[in-house]
């Protein structure tokens, strides 16, 4: 991802350049959620266990369908960019 937002920067707009930082932005936010309930199952048991991923599962989701939203996006966004 790092590698195609450097490149888009010499061939895309700024409108579809700010779009790839959101989804990138917004896939390393779902990653760093994963990484905290994947720590916590490991380190972490009963109740404590049960807090962390109460607090986090909310967030996981609210990633999860940003995601999916830039997923049915994309190809509107670069069909100009694709000659449609």
């Amino acid at each position: 991802m790092q590698e195609a937002l450097a490149i888009g920067d010499f061939i895309f707009d700024d409108t579809l350049n700010k779009w790839l930082s959101d989804v990138d932005c917004e896939a390393s936010c779902w990653l760093n959620i994963k990484d905290i309930i994947n720590m916590a199952q490991k380190e972490l048991s009963g109740l404590e266990l049960s807090q962390v991923i109460e607090r986090e599962e909310p967030y996981l989701t609210i990633s999860q369908d940003k995601l999916q939203n830039f997923h049915c996006e994309l190809l509107g966004k670069f069909r100009e960019q694709l000659k449609m």
